[in-house]
């Protein structure tokens, strides 16, 4: 029963990482782009893969939690500290929520002239430094489960 919540694990880390990589492609491609009908486009998908990605980071913490379970692993710290990592990651991403709400808005009242706010926003050294640090954070993640250091 435990290679089943592995089996899972692996499958919701897959979804995860897979819906993660179209929310950071998003993110850089958006502080590169001056079309609002284009912005709005690739808003739009980063906002429709959000869900699954909440359904594959669901899956991977049940998975995960359970293999832990039933293979005793819970006195390992490379659990934990993968947990640890993974609860940063979530808070740390948090700041991104009113900053792509303002995209919207914006993006909402604009013409088809991009407006010196969404210029701002596109500059504004938030995404790249939140991208890098969750796509950092998630290889040593990654890393702990498979080395299992300590």
């Amino acid at each position: 029963m435990d290679a089943l919540w592995i089996f899972l694990h692996e499958v919701g880390a897959f979804v995860f990482v897979g819906t993660h990589s179209v929310a950071v492609a998003v993110a850089f491609e958006i502080r590169q782009e001056e079309r609002p009908e284009r912005l709005r486009t690739l808003l739009n998908l980063s906002a429709r893969v959000r869900p699954v990605q909440y359904i594959g980071l669901a899956v991977l913490l049940v998975g995960g939690l359970a293999a832990a379970w039933t293979r005793g692993w819970w006195s390992w710290g490379w659990v934990w500290a993968s947990l640890a990592l993974l609860a940063v990651l979530v808070v740390g991403a948090l700041p991104l929520v009113p900053h792509f709400r303002r995209w919207r808005q914006i993006l909402g009242q604009a013409g088809k002239e991009l407006p010196e706010e969404a210029r701002q926003l596109a500059r504004s050294p938030l995404l790249p430094l939140v991208a890098t640090y969750e796509t950092v954070g998630l290889v040593v993640i990654l890393w702990l489960m498979v080395a299992k250091p300590f």
